[in-house]
């Protein structure tokens, strides 16, 4: 499999899928208080942000106004933050492959690539002090549960 795009999109509460059903009323004072981005993270205790997510990368060319394709910024229209993730599940996959001795021609070997992801504040920002209130799991109490959207290619 070639991982061509990968999507993660974290809605607030009081958000939904379909915008037209959101309460403007409700969800701004979310909004409002939310941060204005996140960041995943391999290992959150030390701050290594996932492949996607080269936030000192971002730093070190913000002068020449250079973005990475991660985002991780709320969308305000939708209620929820988007994440490119393609890199990071493309290393997922890669690594389930070798754990399985599929690419190293029948050798188990273990998963190198951290298949747990941390969501916290943008690397820059860890000690500000907004708050963002998020929907997880699918559940009564969640219109819209985290959602990924994936598009890939396979390979024969």
């Amino acid at each position: 499999i070639a991982i061509n795009q990968a999507e993660l999109m974290i809605y607030l509460e009081k958000s939904d899928y379909d915008w037209e059903k959101i309460d403007v009323g409700a969800i701004t004072p979310l909004l409002d208080a939310s941060f204005e981005r996140l960041g995943l993270y391999a290992d959150y205790k030390h701050v290594l942000g996932i492949s996607d997510y080269y936030y000192t990368y971002e730093r070190l060319y913000s002068s020449q106004n250079f973005q990475l394709p991660y985002g991780g910024y709320l969308n305000r229209s939708q209620g929820c933050y988007v994440m490119d993730i393609t890199s990071h599940l493309q290393e997922v996959w890669n690594g389930y492959l070798k754990s399985q001795g599929i690419e190293t021609g029948g050798s188990q070997t273990e998963n190198p690539a951290p298949r747990t992801i941390y969501i916290g504040p943008e690397a820059y920002g860890l000690f500000t002090m907004p708050y963002t209130s998020a929907q997880g799991m699918e559940s009564a109490g969640n219109n819209a549960p985290i959602k990924l959207r994936l598009i890939y290619t396979m390979i024969k």
